[in-house]
C-alpha cells in the first residue's frame, strides 16, 4: 500500500504547479482522509499551489519544498472549517498560504 502510495505520489508531482492549478477542481474534503489516493492527491495539490503562489509572489514562503509543515496547516484548517470542505482546495490553500506567509 505505502509503495502504490509513493508511486500516485511521484507521478503527480511530475505535473507542473501550473498544470496542476489550471486543472485545480479538486474539492478541499480529499484532505480530510489520513490515506490513499486522496491524500497523495491532497499532498500532491498543496504542493503545486504553494510553487506556484510563491513564483508568483502571491506568498513568500521560506519553508522548504520537501517540509510539510504548510501542507499540514491547510490540512488543520480544511478540518477545523467544514464549511470549506467544498470549497476548491487551490483557492483555500491559498487563503491559508497568504495568512502564514504574507509578502509584505
Amino acid at each position: 500500500m505505502k509503495l502504490a502510495v509513493a508511486l500516485t505520489v511521484a507521478s503527480i508531482a511530475v505535473m507542473t504547479a501550473a498544470e496542476a492549478r489550471a486543472d485545480s477542481t479538486m474539492p478541499a474534503q480529499v484532505c480530510a482522509s489520513d490515506t490513499g489516493t486522496d491524500r497523495a492527491m491532497c499532498v500532491a495539490m498543496i504542493g503545486a499551489e504553494r510553487s506556484v503562489l510563491n513564483d508568483g509572489k502571491t506568498v513568500c514562503s521560506n519553508v522548504a519544498p520537501e517540509d510539510l509543515s504548510d501542507t499540514h496547516a491547510i490540512i488543520d484548517f480544511i478540518r477545523a472549517h467544514p464549511e470549506q470542505q467544498q470549497a476548491d482546495l487551490g483557492d483555500v490553500a491559498e487563503q491559508v498560504l497568504k495568512k502564514l506567509h504574507p509578502c509584505n
